[in-house]
C-alpha cells in the first residue's frame, strides 16, 4: 500500500502550512502563495491516496469476513454430519 506516500504528502503539506503560518501574510497574499505552490493540489493528492487506501482496506476486510463466514459454515456443516453419523452407528 501507499501509506508512506500519504504520510509524506501530509507531512510536506503540514511543513508548508507551518512555514506560511510563521510568516506574516495578509489573507490575500496567503491565498496567492497557496495557489503558487500548489498546496491545494498536494492536498487533493493526499485525500485521493487516503480514499484509495481506505477502499483497499475495506475490500480486504470484506474478503476476510467472507472467508470467516464460509469457514464457519463449512465447519458447522461438517460437525453436523459427524453428529448424524455418530447417532446412526
Amino acid at each position: 500500500m501507499e501509506y508512506d506516500n500519504v504520510e509524506k504528502l501530509l507531512n510536506k503539506r503540514q511543513e508548508i502550512i507551518n512555514e506560511l503560518a510563521s510568516l506574516s501574510y495578509s489573507s490575500e497574499e496567503f491565498k496567492e502563495v497557496v495557489r503558487d505552490i500548489n498546496l491545494l493540489e498536494l492536498n487533493k493528492k493526499a485525500v485521493n491516496l487516503i480514499s484509495k487506501n481506505r477502499l483497499e482496506l475495506r475490500n480486504k476486510m470484506n474478503s476476510i469476513a467472507k472467508g470467516k463466514a464460509a469457514r464457519k459454515s463449512y465447519d458447522s456443516n461438517f460437525y453436523e454430519s459427524i453428529k448424524k453419523f455418530s447417532k446412526k452407528v
